[in-house]
């Protein structure tokens, strides 16, 4: 019988590793993977699940700031025309009372009017931030409709919702300039009467009194545009049972 060669002697395995084979080595970069697409997958699902779940607090906490804007443009509304009324009855010396007294009405109507204009911008740049991630998103869950018909017409309501907001927007951002143009015309006929009020002095600022009369009639036409902008729409995006028209027909508001 030859001998075996040294070195070359064959080794024997043992039962175990007969019945427990290694693993393929290359096997396991294939399975690491698979299984890192099917986490990914599965994230994604999960993202856009937790999108659509959170889409109604969304679009509530939107139309909540589209209201806020609706009310403080009443209130502007309000404070701008007193104050204008207060400044008219000033210069044409129809006020009842001593001319102290209305200089001071005049002022106080003043200051109101100005606060109200600062609370009226402080609206509109959440508005906007709260718009962001609604349109966002509803644009994102056009891609995942399986039906098409169901897409298009997402799509439609999506566009007409576009529409209303940038209808908001063109109405309350010039309102809100002209308003902050109108106090201060206001206040420049505060200061110029305050350090000299009397009946030459009136005289030579009532051209300019009447000139800002004329801009408070087209700023309370751009409120009225702006009201009607945001009521319609909220009426037609807000959540259900929140829109119910009351008596009249306007929009119940919630804050």
């Amino acid at each position: 019988m030859a001998r075996a060669r040294r070195g070359l002697k064959p080794e024997r395995q043992s039962a175990e590793e007969r019945d427990n084979p290694r693993e393929d080595a290359t096997l396991k970069p294939r399975t690491t993977i698979s299984t890192v697409l099917l986490t990914t997958l599965v994230s994604m699902t999960s993202c856009a699940s937790s999108g659509i779940s959170d889409g109604p607090a969304r679009v509530d906490d939107f139309v909540g700031w589209v209201e806020r804007v609706y009310v403080e443009t009443e209130l502007a509304r309000e404070r701008m025309n007193d104050a204008v009324a207060q400044l008219e009855a000033l210069v044409g010396s129809t006020y009842a009372g001593d001319p102290v007294t209305a200089y001071t009405t005049f002022v106080e109507a003043l200051r109101l009017s100005e606060a109200q204009a600062e609370r009226l911008n402080e609206q509109i740049e959440p508005m906007k931030k709260a718009a962001e991630p609604v349109f966002e998103q509803w644009e994102e869950s056009l891609g995942q409709f399986q039906s098409e018909s169901m897409r298009e017409r997402s799509g439609a309501r999506l566009q007409a919702t576009k529409d209303r907001y940038t209808r908001v927007l063109g109405a309350v951002e010039p309102a809100r300039d002209r308003f902050a143009k109108l106090n201060g015309a206001m206040r420049d006929h505060a200061l110029f009467l305050g350090n000299d009020f009397n009946a030459e002095a009136v005289a030579s600022v009532h051209d300019d009194a009447r000139d800002l009369i004329a801009l408070a009639g087209d700023l309370d036409r751009e409120f009225e545009e702006c009201l009607s902008a945001t009521r319609a729409y909220v009426e037609t995006s807000a959540l259900p049972l929140q829109a119910a028209p009351a008596p009249g027909g306007a929009a119940r508001f919630r804050r």
